[in-house]
């Protein structure tokens, strides 16, 4: 899985200079700042495996900036606080442990649509690194109260979402996106946990505005006489 990671870190890279370079054969950039917010169903990948028949909720917030750059590919950074965690029970008596993050997601961004009605694919690799924990005890379930042993995050982000183009009031998204971490919070060891590794799915809905270019809005003009995105 991470030699996949790396793999898809090259092919971003070497697509993204493509993009740029191809310059007689690029709409003009449309590029967009905005914010985003919604909530997150969160669990844990445990080896040995732990019983988790209830996902908490948490807040997902932050801002966010995309620049489409040929006709259907674009790129998307965000930066979020994330709340992450997991709850699980024994004997009837429960632990719940909750994770807040600070994130960077960065997408690679393939929308399809016309001008107004748009649906967008995204994927992309996340970082992120813990500001706070919290701790909700009633078992004696001590591997589960493990410290954190790593507050840096890093893994890979998928999204689906559909979005609505105005003129003059901005764009309105809803995404539903799904985040698998590949870092362990816990120390990796043979009397606890070889695995410890955070999920969250996120629906969150999102608005943003587009930035004018120097030289205007010729794009936009052009896709209005029939050039659909």
């Amino acid at each position: 899985m991470k030699r996949l990671f790396l793999i898809f870190l090259l092919s971003l890279t070497v697509l993204s200079l493509r993009c740029q370079q191809t310059g007689n054969t690029l709409i003009l950039p449309e590029h967009a700042v905005g914010v985003t917010g919604g909530i997150n169903l969160s669990f844990f990948n445990f080896k040995p495996v732990v019983s988790q028949p209830r996902m908490p909720i948490g807040v997902n917030v932050g801002v966010q900036y995309r620049m489409i750059l040929e006709k259907y590919f674009g790129l998307w950074f965000q930066l979020n606080y994330d709340q992450r965690g997991f709850k699980t029970s024994l004997n009837g008596k429960y632990i719940a442990r909750g994770f807040d993050y600070i994130e960077l997601p960065i997408f690679a961004h393939f929308t399809f649509g016309k001008r107004i009605f748009r649906f967008h694919f995204d994927m992309g690799p996340s970082f992120g690194y813990m500001i706070h924990e919290s701790e909700a005890v009633e078992s004696e379930l001590k591997e589960l109260s493990l410290p954190v042993a790593h507050r840096f995050d890093w893994g890979v982000t998928g999204m689906l979402g559909f979005e609505v183009n105005t003129a003059k009031a901005g764009i309105y998204m809803i995404n539903v996106r799904y985040n698998s971490s590949f870092a362990n919070v816990f120390t990796r060891s043979y009397q606890d946990f070889s695995l410890s590794t955070g999920q969250s799915i996120t629906i969150n809905a999102g608005w943003m505005w587009r930035i004018k270019p120097k030289n205007g809005y010729q794009a936009y003009d052009l896709r209005a006489k029939g050039r659909d995105l």
